[in-house]
C-alpha cells in the first residue's frame, strides 16, 4: 500500500491513527522525521525522536542527520550539538552529513570546532563535499 500525504499534519494524524500497529520501526519514524523537519517543523521532529526513546526503538544515523540538519538550519546549533553527542553517546557513527555541523560552527564563527569536525570526518574516511573544504 502507498501512502500519499499531502501535509505533515495528515502524516502525524495517521501516525496517531496506526500508532500502536505500525510505528514500531525505525523507517517510519524516520520518514516522519524527515518530513517534518523538511516542513521546518524540528520540534514536532524532536517529539517524535523522545516518542521513539520512549517506545525502546533505536534511532539511526538517518533519524539523527536529519534533526541535526533542521536544528542548525533553525539556528539552533546547540540543539544540534546535542543530538550529534546524543549520537556518539549510543554508538551511531557519524557519516557524511556532519557537514550540518560543519556549517553550523562556521556560520557562527566557531572555526576551531567546524575544523576539528572537518579533521574528524577525514579521520573516519569520510569524504567531505566540496562545500565543506
Amino acid at each position: 500500500m502507498v501512502l500519499q500525504i499531502q501535509h505533515p499534519d495528515d502524516a502525524l494524524n495517521l501516525l496517531m491513527k496506526w500508532r500502536t500497529k505500525v510505528l514500531d520501526r525505525c523507517f517510519t519514524y524516520n520518514s516522519l522525521i524527515s518530513c517534518l523537519c523538511n516542513y521546518g517543523r524540528w520540534e514536532d521532529a524532536a517529539g517524535l525522536l523522545s516518542d521513539m526513546i520512549e517506545k525502546k526503538i533505536n534511532p539511526d544515523v538517518v533519524t539523527f542527520n536529519a534533526l541535526i540538519d533542521a536544528f542548525v538550519k533553525e539556528g539552533k546549533l546547540l540543539e544540534a550539538e546535542k543530538l550529534y553527542e546524543e549520537m556518539i553517546k549510543r554508538s551511531i557513527a557519524p557519516d557524511i552529513y556532519l557537514h550540518s555541523l560543519i556549517n553550523g560552527f562556521c556560520m557562527q564563527s566557531r572555526l576551531d570546532e567546524a575544523k576539528q569536525m572537518f579533521d574528524l570526518m577525514v579521520s573516519k574516511g569520510l569524504s567531505p563535499r566540496r562545500c565543506d573544504i
